[in-house]
């Protein structure tokens, strides 16, 4: 009887949500209760143990070279730099009917062969992933990333979450930041660990609160809380996220993003951002110090005195956008944005190294306008017009655009590009540049490709001073293949 009450329980829930986020963990309770009715030791059984376990691999190598070479008419040099890169990602997913199991690489190896010869090499990603579909938990180890739950960027750590029902499910994660300066160094001055829940109101709306706290040296580096709201239909999308220090009592990011897609295929964009620049840590007092960590600071500094460098050292930035899409007729569409942007200054300070004050960039404007065609002289081309502009503190600048993207065969794109820009800059010097290019890509097989590039930049600089032209050429060869 309390099989046959379950059973009508699942096929209820999956009839009226059948496409929430609890859907496939109740539909595998219903088969395991199907098949647990049946005689364990008939053909059914028997075929189950017998299947095979799915594995399954994908991924891509790139490797490039380029070259450079620039002339100015002022020097009798001619400054040439070479550099090869090679990147590898690669997956590996094995999917039962009770887990799923995945390992992620993502790297790159950069060598630059130009003079004192260096080379880097940086993992973004690695990490293990496991999900199980029976009890409702998952468990990422390795290097990562997260796009919610206050967590900023790349981190080396152990992220986990708890379905608890098709509406809640709880996360928890701890790690180190990754230094960006040098990926591979594994610093441990810096740790975190946080919490945050999801709740799936609607098919569409989602909300997440999260917390999180930060040390470093001992000391507090950073104390998060907020939340994320997120509301994703097919023709109207809504973001917001906060993100509140209660350490500094300072508002460390606040993002409102409100979108559109129309019934002609018209969309139209939103955006307010508020941020600190970079997100308040106690480890920006370190920026202009002659020390590398927060540990030495505090050897000649007090953690308030500390704290109240970080915080002269952090600025604040603040943007608006609008952008928007339209068609007009079959083949064309038109681009546009608006983007109004404001670095505010930060004061100077005499703690630890001296450090002068940095000024208020005020309001800066960038307008872009493109206008895009397909099917111009062939089937599947492109064809893009643009036209940006810049009015900044540091100067006024317009660039103009075209790029065709032709299809020579099935196997061979050609791909010219000419930009040409008008700079003035802030001290009166004018700046005028022309730079063509042409890319080749050549697909001889399905998984492999070839991208040959090449192009040059004709600059003139116009001043009563120091008058001069540059000239820069540059070719790159890459290679892609898929697996």
């Amino acid at each position: 009887l309390q099989m046959a009450h379950a059973k009508a329980d699942f096929e209820l829930y999956l009839k009226q949500y059948k496409n929430s986020a609890g859907a496939p963990r109740v539909k595998q309770r219903l088969d395991a209760l199907l098949t647990a009715a049946k005689d364990p030791t008939g053909k059914i059984a028997k075929e189950s143990k017998k299947r095979p376990v799915d594995w399954r691999s994908s991924g891509n190598i790139y490797a490039s070279y380029r070259t450079d070479k620039t002339k100015i008419s002022t020097s009798p040099v001619e400054i040439e730099t070479k550099s090869a890169v090679t990147s590898f990602n690669a997956q590996a997913q094995r999917r039962s009917e009770t887990s799923d199991f995945r390992i992620r690489y993502s790297g790159s190896y950069a060598d630059n062969l130009t003079g004192a010869r260096n080379s880097e090499l940086i993992t973004n990603y690695f990490y293990f992933d496991y999900r199980s579909k029976v009890d409702n938990w998952a468990a990422r180890v390795g290097r990562q990333s997260q796009n919610s739950g206050g967590v900023l960027g790349r981190f080396d750590g152990l992220s986990a979450d708890y379905i608890l029902s098709p509406k809640w499910k709880v996360n928890a994660v701890s790690g180190i930041p990754v230094n960006y300066t040098n990926s591979n160094e594994i610093k441990m001055d810096r740790y975190f660990y946080g919490g945050n829940v999801d709740y799936t109101a609607t098919k569409y709306l989602t909300y997440n609160l999260f917390s999180l706290q930060q040390q470093v040296n001992g000391i507090t580096d950073r104390t998060s809380v907020g939340g994320e709201i997120r509301y994703l239909h097919p023709r109207h999308s809504i973001f917001a996220l906060v993100d509140y220090d209660v350490s500094y009592n300072e508002l460390n990011a606040l993002i409102l993003s409100n979108g559109w897609r129309f019934d002609n295929q018209a969309t139209l964009n939103f955006v307010y951002d508020f941020r600190k620049s970079p997100i308040l840590t106690t480890s920006n007092a370190l920026q202009g110090q002659s020390v590398a960590a927060v540990e030495d600071l505090l050897k000649i500094l007090t953690e308030d005195q500390i704290r109240q460098l970080a915080l002269d050292r952090t600025a604040e930035h603040t943007s608006y956008s609008v952008a928007g899409t339209y068609p007009l007729g079959k083949n064309w569409v038109v681009y546009g944005d608006i983007v109004l942007s404001n670095l505010h200054g930060t004061p100077a300070t005499t703690l630890g190294t001296p450090i002068a004050a940095t000024p208020d960039t005020g309001n800066e404007y960038y307008y872009t306008a493109q206008l895009v065609r397909t099917n111009l002289l062939t089937d599947s081309d492109i064809a893009t017009f643009g036209v940006r502009f810049a009015d900044t503190s540091a100067y006024d600048k317009t660039t103009y655009s075209l790029s065709y993207r032709y299809p020579l065969s099935q196997s061979t794109r050609l791909i010219p590009r000419l930009d040409i820009d008008e700079q003035n800059l802030a001290d009166g010097t004018e700046v005028y540049t022309l730079r063509p290019s042409m890319r080749i890509e050549y697909r001889p097989w399905r998984r492999i490709r070839f991208e040959l590039e090449g192009g040059a930049a004709k600059s003139e600089f116009r001043n009563t001073v120091t008058p001069r032209d540059e000239t820069t050429s540059f070719y790159s060869l890459g290679l892609i293949a898929d697996f």
